[in-house]
Parts: structure tokens; C-alpha cells; sequence
């Protein structure tokens, strides 16, 4: 490496910072077989790459600026590395980084030959104004809570959660540990109890079952004996005791609950009792 080729390195971001990406300024820092590599622009090659890439960054970013003050450069031989810090704007006017889901941080590696820049490839986050709101709740969303968990853990967490808020243990909305799309279970004559049945989705579940239950059914006792997990699947056995509003009449009846727990969600819920013991009850 030599001290041109740091130079060159320097000049690309001058460049960019004054916004001249003239045929004898910009363009003229790269060789005619360029390889270029940039976050979810991909790969491409020759000045032409490069004239379809900045054409392309353009259309997403109104104003960038490199901080060249607080660039960390790493040379060997014919590669520079450079850590560095931007900022700027986006095309639909939001300022960047926000420092709370987006940072500025990049690093970039050159391989410099003959005084041209022969391979740039720039690691950055595309989303640079932290906009991308599903990855970022990926992330962010029980961080503190589950990130050093185990899968059993995480499970048994979510489990004991649901049975806290079902017994009004805790305060809550129970319907938020559950997944959009779930498969849902409780075995039984829908006809004459309107709960029971498959659902599939999380709407479903809060409509057809939390909303409803609590018109047809008062809860007398509600035990849970033992909880068994596994991974993301677990089992709960328990005791039940309720009244039927319609009938007047008490059922009791042993149980088993089935839960999948993924990403600490439940995707799956089904619920085994005296299905036909209870249909008795209300003939």
C-alpha cells in the first residue's frame, strides 16, 4: 500500500461530501473493472456499476455527509479499511442517524491498484433513518427480558405468563402473548358451546374465545398441577371447576393444556377436558 492509495481513499469521500461525481473527478477514482458490493444493491461491476449504484443511492438519500474527522483508516498492502460515521437525509426528508434505532456507523475495505480503486465494498445498514419498524421490534422487543434465556426458559416464561394473567394473578391483556396466526384447539360441541372449536388466528382467539367464554361460563377453580417442557413445546395438567350459566349446572373436570412457544409467542394452544361430560350437562 502506498501513500496514494489512502489518498484515493480520502478523494472518493471529498468527493461525495462536495456532491461533484463529475466523468473527471468521481468517476475518473475508478478502474474500468470495479467491483462493487453495497447492502441489498448487491454486487456490480465496471464505472457503469457505479453510474447504476449512485443513481440508485440517490433516489434514497437527499443529503449525505461523511464525518472524515472521526475516520478510523486501516491500510495493508493495497487494501484501505475505513470505519467511519455518517449522516445525512433521506429522500422522504427524515434526518439520520436518530441514534436510537440507527447510528451512522459504517465500514467500508478498498483494494487499491495502480492508483484506481479496483473493489469497494461498503458495509452499512441500508434502513439509515432505523425506519424498517418490523426488524427493528425483532430486535428491540423483550430484549432485557429473553436474550439470555434458554429455549426451555423462554418457554416456561411465556406459559407461566399465560396461567398468571387466565387465574388474574397479574394485570394484562392476555391476548398479546399470542402469535397472528396460531393453531388453536378446544375439542367439543361448538353447537351448544360456542367457544370451543379450532381458530387460527390471534382475532379469532380474542373473539371467539376471551370474548365469549365469560358470557356462558363462570369460573369456580382453576388449578394448574404441573407444567412439563421441552424446547418450544410444553404440557400443563390441572383441575378445573366451572359453572355453566345456561344450565345452572358445575362441571368439573381434569385438563391438559398443549402450547408451542415460538420467539416468545404462543403459536399453538390446545385444550383436552370431559368434552363429553360437559356436553351432558346441557343436553
Amino acid at each position: 500500500m502506498t501513500n496514494s492509495s489512502l489518498d484515493i481513499v480520502k478523494k472518493y469521500y471529498e468527493f461525495v461530501n462536495k456532491g461533484d461525481f463529475g466523468e473527471d473527478t468521481y468517476y475518473k477514482l475508478f478502474a474500468e473493472d470495479v467491483e462493487l458490493f453495497y447492502p441489498k444493491f448487491g454486487y456490480d461491476k465496471g464505472r457503469e456499476g457505479i453510474k447504476r449504484f449512485t443513481k440508485q443511492i440517490k433516489q434514497v438519500i437527499n443529503v449525505l455527509t461523511f464525518e472524515m474527522d472521526k475516520f478510523n483508516f486501516i491500510a495493508k498492502d493495497n487494501y484501505v479499511t475505513v470505519e467511519g460515521h455518517e449522516f445525512g437525509q433521506t429522500s422522504n426528508g427524515v434526518d439520520f442517524p436518530n441514534h436510537t434505532t440507527s447510528f451512522g456507523k459504517f465500514v467500508s475495505v478498498f483494494d487499491v491498484e495502480n492508483g484506481q480503486i479496483k473493489r469497494m465494498h461498503c458495509y452499512v445498514d441500508p434502513d439509515l433513518a432505523g425506519q424498517d419498524k418490523t426488524v427493528t421490534r425483532l430486535f428491540k422487543e423483550n430484549l432485557d427480558n429473553q436474550s439470555f434465556l434458554t429455549v426451555d426458559q423462554q418457554t416456561e416464561q411465556v406459559v407461566n405468563q399465560f396461567y398468571d394473567l387466565l387465574l388474574g394473578k397479574v394485570q394484562g391483556d392476555i391476548i398479546n402473548l399470542f402469535a397472528e396466526e396460531i393453531d388453536w384447539d378446544l375439542p367439543g360441541n361448538k353447537t351448544k358451546f360456542p367457544w370451543l372449536g379450532k381458530k387460527t388466528t390471534k382475532q379469532q382467539v380474542k373473539e371467539g374465545f376471551f370474548d365469549l367464554h365469560p358470557q356462558y361460563v363462570e369460573p369456580i377453580k382453576f388449578e394448574v398441577e404441573f407444567i412439563a417442557v421441552n424446547g418450544v413445546n410444553a404440557t400443563a395438567t390441572g383441575y378445573l371447576s366451572s359453572k355453566i350459566l345456561k344450565s345452572d349446572k358445575v362441571f368439573n373436570s381434569s385438563f391438559v393444556g398443549i402450547f408451542k412457544v415460538i420467539n416468545g409467542k404462543i403459536t399453538k394452544y390446545h385444550f383436552l377436558e370431559d368434552s363429553y361430560k360437559l356436553d351432558t350437562i346441557q343436553e
